[in-house]
């Protein structure tokens, strides 16, 4: 399954597919660790390296536990 933290459609994307076709999840580790990209705004209207740090691992957090 892909993952693109840089999209929060690519992250439901994956939640969905995750929970369609797995049991259970055991453990989830957010570490994502952008830095130095340059200060572009997302398609999703959010600065890049916000919503690849923060943004997206929460979104696919509660999605997962939902």
């Amino acid at each position: 399954m892909k993952l693109d933290l840089g999209s929060l459609k690519s992250v439901r994307d994956f939640a969905k597919q995750f929970l369609e076709t797995k049991d259970q999840l055991h453990v989830l580790i957010n570490n994502a660790a952008a830095t130095g990209l340059e200060n572009k705004i997302s398609k999703d209207g959010i600065q890049q390296e916000l919503q690849i740090n923060h943004y997206g691992p929460f979104l696919l957090t509660i999605l997962l536990i939902g």
